[in-house]
C-alpha cells in the first residue's frame, strides 16, 4: 500500500527513514504534493493498490484529481499528520506518533456496526396481577393494543375484582421468558393450566363449585390446592368447556412492541433495560416508575428520574454541582460507579455520593399509580416520602 508523505512546503520536520522503517516501506518525502508533485500521487493511484495520503487539507483536490485520472481503481485514504503532530512544538520528536497514525490508516476498514430498526405497531403487553393490570390497561387502551399476561390477583382483588367484561386478551401460564427490544419483544411461556382463558366466560360458576377454593379471580386453578379427582368445576363449566385436566401443556410464543412489567420480580434484570421495556419495580408501585395520562392524547409515559435531579431533590447540592459530582465519579447506583451525565435512576435504586447514601425526598403525585384526577380527598397514599393525605389540592405529610 503506497504511502505519500508531504512536509507541506517544508513546514514539518518529517523523517522519511524513521517513518518508512516503522511502516516497512521506502518513503519519498514530498514538499508540494498537492501542487508541483501531483504526478507522484497519480502514479501511486495507477498501482492498483489502496493509497494513503498524509494530508487532509487538500482532500477535495486529491479526490477530484483521482476522478480525472484514467484507469484508477485504487481507494484513497487520507490521514491528518500536520495538525496532530507535524505542526506541534515537539514535531521533531513526534515521529512515533505520526508513524502510528500512518499505520492506523493502512488498516482495513472495520466491519459495519450492526444496526437495529425500531418499529412499533402499538402492541403492549402488561405483565402482572390481573386486577391491577386491567386498571393500568384502562389508561392506555385508547392508544395502544393491550394484551395482559395474568400473574394471579392482588390481595385487594376481593373488594375490587377484575372486570367481568373481557376488554383485553388475557393469557397466563408458567416458565415465562422475555427477549427482544422495542418493536420486537418475543414472549415465550408454557400454557399448563386446566382452565383455557380463551374459552372462559368469567361466569364464576367454577369458583362456586370448587370445594377446595383452588380457583381464584384470575380464573386459573392452583394445582397445589386442587384435587382433580373431584371434578365439580368441570361439571359446572360443561357448557363452555373451558376446564380440562387432561389437556397437554403447550409452549407458546407471541410478539409485542412494548412491555410494561408490573411484577415484583422484573423479567429483565439488566441495569440498562432494552428500549420499550418498563418495570414497575420490586419495591412497589409508588416508587419505580411514573405513570402520567397525557393531557392531549391520553398516552402513557414511564420516566425514571435523571440522576442529577435525584441528587438535587435529596438536598445534597445544586444541579450544576450534582453534574460535577457525577462526572468526577463520586456517585454510585446500586454499588456501581456512574460518571455519565443523563444517567437515569429509579426511586428504589440505592444512590450514594461519596460514602454517604442519599434518598429522594420529594412528594410527587406523578410517582403514584393513579392520575391526579383519581386522587380521593382525605385519603392516605404511600408516596416516595412516606404516608401522606391528599387534601384536594396538595399532599399533607403524615410522617
Amino acid at each position: 500500500m503506497p504511502t505519500l508523505i508531504c512536509n507541506c512546503n517544508q513546514t514539518m520536520p518529517l523523517d522519511p527513514r524513521t517513518l518508512g522503517a516503522a511502516l516497512n516501506e521506502n518513503l519519498t518525502l514530498h514538499s508540494t504534493l498537492c501542487r508541483r508533485e501531483t504526478a507522484a500521487f497519480q502514479k501511486a493511484l495507477q498501482s492498483g493498490e489502496d493509497v494513503v495520503v498524509a494530508c487532509t487539507q487538500e482532500k477535495r483536490l486529491f479526490s477530484a484529481l483521482a476522478q480525472q485520472t484514467e484507469g484508477v481503481t485504487s481507494v484513497v485514504k487520507f490521514v491528518n499528520i500536520r495538525e496532530t503532530g507535524g505542526w506541534s512544538k515537539d514535531a521533531s520528536s513526534a515521529m512515533p506518533k505520526i508513524a502510528a497514525l500512518l499505520a492506523a490508516a493502512r488498516l482495513p476498514d472495520p466491519e459495519p456496526v450492526a444496526t437495529v430498526t425500531y418499529k412499533s405497531g402499538g402492541r403492549l403487553l402488561i405483565v402482572g396481577e390481573l386486577d391491577q393490570a386491567e386498571q393500568v390497561a384502562a389508561l392506555v387502551a385508547d392508544v395502544l393494543d393491550v394484551t395482559i399476561f395474568s400473574q394471579g390477583v392482588s390481595p385487594g382483588a376481593a373488594s375490587a375484582p377484575p372486570d367481568q367484561e373481557r376488554k383485553y386478551p388475557v393469557i397466563s401460564g408458567s416458565a415465562l421468558q422475555l427477549n427482544g427490544w422495542l418493536g420486537a419483544f418475543e414472549l415465550t411461556w408454557k400454557r399448563d393450566n386446566p382452565i383455557d382463558l380463551d374459552l372462559c366466560t368469567r361466569c364464576n360458576a367454577c369458583l362456586a363449585a370448587c370445594p377446595e377454593g383452588a380457583i381464584g379471580l384470575d380464573y386459573q386453578v392452583d394445582m397445589n390446592r386442587c384435587k382433580p379427582t373431584q371434578s365439580a368445576c368441570v361439571t359446572a363449566c360443561a357448557a363452555a368447556g373451558a376446564i380440562d385436566f387432561s389437556r397437554p401443556a403447550q409452549t407458546l410464543n407471541e410478539r409485542f412492541d412494548l412491555v410494561l412489567d408490573l411484577g415484583l420480580k422484573p423479567l429483565v434484570t439488566l441495569h440498562a433495560p432494552p428500549q420499550g421495556y418498563f418495570s414497575w419495580g420490586a419495591a412497589g408501585k409508588d416508587a419505580q416508575v411514573s405513570i402520567e395520562q397525557g393531557a392531549n392524547d391520553g398516552s402513557m409515559r414511564l420516566n425514571p428520574m435523571r440522576l442529577n435531579r435525584y441528587i438535587v431533590n435529596a438536598g445534597v447540592c445544586s444541579k450544576i454541582e450534582a453534574d460535577a459530582l457525577i462526572v468526577s465519579g463520586a456517585v454510585s447506583i446500586n454499588g456501581i460507579m456512574v460518571n455519565e451525565l443523563g444517567t437515569k435512576v429509579g426511586l428504589t435504586d440505592k444512590v450514594t455520593v461519596g460514602n454517604e447514601s442519599i434518598k429522594h425526598e420529594q412528594i410527587d403525585v406523578q410517582k403514584l399509580p393513579v392520575s391526579k384526577a383519581q386522587l380521593k380527598t382525605n385519603t392516605v397514599y404511600q408516596t416516595a416520602r412516606g404516608s401522606a393525605k391528599w387534601n384536594g389540592s396538595a399532599f399533607e405529610s403524615l410522617n
